[in-house]
């Protein structure tokens, strides 16, 4: 009886159902954000990034206008003095001067006065090389006013 002993469980096998089930159903997928709000939210961040900048740069803009215009306004009444002269005579030391006669400017000169002075830019008078070009020795006469 016991070579059968295969043979039944066969068939005992093919009558019984399947077999339930017993492993549970895979987790969900992690939540993720959709792909129409993550590219929504980029518009937006790029947008305000975008208009922070522009903010930003016309800010600077009108700063360096704003300085520019203050650097080259020439004040009124400051006709035939240096810039910098004029721009000071606002302060107290100014008004002191003025308040007794007295000047606080450099006289201007035309350049045939300047030549004169320096013999016709004579190379054995020049003194050596400035900022703003060579330096040379001057003899002016002690009347020398500066044009009108």
């Amino acid at each position: 009886m016991r070579p059968h002993l295969p043979f039944l469980l066969l068939i005992l096998a093919a009558c019984l159902p399947p077999p339930a089930a017993c492993h549970n159903p895979p987790p969900p997928p992690p939540h993720h954000h959709h792909p129409r709000q993550s590219k929504n939210s980029s518009t937006v961040v790029t947008a305000a990034l975008i208009s922070a900048a522009s903010v930003l740069a016309l800010l600077l803009l009108y700063l360096c206008a704003a300085i520019a215009v203050r650097r080259f306004r020439r004040p009124r009444g400051a006709v035939g003095l240096e810039p910098a002269a004029a721009a000071g005579s606002s302060s107290r030391a100014a008004a002191f001067l003025r308040r007794h006669g007295l000047h606080h400017h450099r006289p201007n000169f035309t350049y045939e006065q300047l030549r004169a002075a320096t013999a016709g830019f004579d190379a054995a008078r020049k003194l050596g090389d400035g900022g703003f070009g060579a330096v040379f020795l001057a003899h002016l006469p002690r009347a020398a006013a500066p044009p009108p």
